[in-house]
């Protein structure tokens, strides 16, 4: 009980600058309703307690799978057998993300059934699939991180050239989507135990620790854009009539159906990381009876966990978003839209459930050399550019995705030749992990709200497109961190 009072109290720490946030824009230039207050009020709470035991099931549970699956998968040092596990992991992973399903539905609705939840869904995992088998090829084979990021971006960008504008926001959306509360701690546990089975340079171990969920999300938008080529889908921005969101049901109605839906989803998101485990235990792993229990005990807090801050930002912080967009845009005002986005970007990625996993396997892999603390200002600030920055598309007229998108990925290609190996990876999957699950609701639907209702904004081209931003700034900021450090210690070493 010690351990989840100490996660409550951290949480609370990180999750109530967001209500003080929504209160605040409520007592000035959004008003909500009192209903509305009331189920921001019940939704922190209930984000509060699922974060906390959420966290307490991912260290003693997610990650320890995460850690064995990676050593079987590399035990006989069969190249073959790893590229079958990434496969077959990258797609149970992507086809049971929560977030990825709740995105497909919103993107359904937003195309009015064009794109279809499902659809979106099958052509990310295949990415990712693709993608995960990748980069655990990488980590067996020690190949540069940079290379693979190369060659992939460049397929990226030729086949954005090709598909029409609103995909490319989509598609980019989509990879902050499948990288969610469930994978992220997954993935990051799964890289680091194939990097540690397999090296016993334990440099070349913390290198290769990072950069597999970079990779994933890369595949992502790659499944999309290559979906979009082979099905040869058209541009749908004049076929679909946009009309108001609906108002919400009342409380307690939403919750009968927030809870049950929740709960199957969530039961989707473990099962198959469950069964691959026990499947492995049997064949190769043989773990100990103590740890087994464990890590069973640390996929029920997981579950329970994820159900309840899934459900919680569902309930209170979604329609939340939406609401306080829309009447944040339609003042009219470029500076408080921009610097709205800016201290929402500040705060939110404090409340992100990977962002913690991740830090501390930053602290762990470098003996401490990287701070985490550090880390998690680095990616504050940079979230809050990141959606400033997405405001300010809606303000500026000419302003495009892909301009931030070109401008952004040539940065942060180009840095991955001068800044340390380390911090390739470091970045990539920091960028991943900052589209987490509270941009993908409720910043998402205050980009939404606002583009709707900002004189001139379009709802598709500047609505959509957020979460791609979120990805791509982190991945800057974390490496020109790594500039800084390798400065640093040149002018030691001079």
């Amino acid at each position: 009980m010690g351990v989840l009072w100490d996660k409550l109290k951290e949480v609370a720490g990180s999750v109530l600058p967001i209500a003080g946030l929504i209160l605040l824009w409520h007592w000035t230039w959004a008003p909500l309703s009192d209903e509305l207050l009331v189920r921001c009020g019940i939704g922190t709470l209930l984000v509060i307690v699922g974060l906390a035991i959420f966290h307490v099931g991912v260290e003693i549970g997610i990650v320890p799978i995460g850690t064995h699956l990676g050593r079987a998968m590399t035990r006989y040092g069969k190249i073959a057998l790893v590229a079958v596990s990434g496969l077959v992991v990258g797609l149970a992973i992507a086809t049971a993300e929560p977030n990825l399903r709740i995105y497909g539905a919103q993107v359904e609705a937003m195309t009015g059934g064009l794109v279809t939840e499902m659809t979106l869904v099958y052509a990310v995992a295949t990415g990712v699939a693709l993608l995960l088998a990748v980069g655990l090829y990488r980590i067996v084979r020690s190949v540069a991180l940079k290379y693979i990021l190369v060659a992939t971006y460049a397929l990226v960008a030729l086949c954005s050239v090709l598909v029409p504008t609103e995909f490319i926001a989509i598609s980019f959306d989509a990879s902050g989507a499948v990288t969610g509360a469930m994978s992220v701690p997954f993935l990051l546990a799964l890289a680091a135990g194939v990097a540690q089975f397999k090296s016993a340079d334990s440099v070349a171990s913390e290198e290769d620790s990072f950069g597999l969920v970079g990779l994933v999300s890369a595949g992502a938008f790659l499944g999309v854009l290559l979906m979009v080529l082979v099905t040869g889908q058209g541009s749908f921005l004049d076929q679909v009539q946009m009309t108001e969101a609906a108002a919400s049901s009342g409380m307690w109605e939403t919750i009968r159906g927030l809870v049950p839906q929740t709960m199957w989803e969530v039961l989707l998101s473990i099962l198959p990381i469950a069964v691959l485990f026990y499947l492995a235990h049997r064949k190769a792993l043989a773990v100990h009876p103590s740890e087994l229990r464990r890590i069973q005990a640390g996929l029920i807090y997981t579950y329970i966990g994820l159900v309840i801050f899934m459900v919680g930002v569902n309930f209170g912080f979604n329609r939340a978003g939406y609401e306080v967009g829309s009447q944040l845009g339609s003042l009219g005002s470029p500076w408080i839209l921009v610097g709205s986005g800016l201290v929402l970007g500040l705060v939110v990625i404090l409340a992100e459930p990977a962002v913690t996993p991740l830090i501390h396997q930053i602290e762990d892999m470098t003996g401490g050399y990287v701070p985490g603390r550090l880390v998690l200002i680095s990616l504050s600030l940079a979230v809050g550019g990141a959606v400033a920055l997405s405001m300010l598309r809606m303000v500026v007229p000419g302003l495009a995705l892909w301009h931030i998108l070109l401008v952004g990925y040539g940065i942060a290609l180009t840095l991955a030749f001068v800044v340390p190996p380390l911090f390739v990876g470091m970045a990539f999957d920091s960028g991943s992990v900052a589209s987490g699950p509270m941009a993908a609701t409720f910043v998402l639907s205050f980009a939404g709200g606002a583009a709707r209702h900002y004189p001139g904004a379009d709802i598709f081209l500047d609505g959509l497109g957020v979460i791609a931003v979120i990805t791509v700034v982190p991945i800057v900021v974390l490496q020109l961190l790594g500039l800084l450090f390798k400065l640093k210690a040149r002018r030691k070493s001079s």
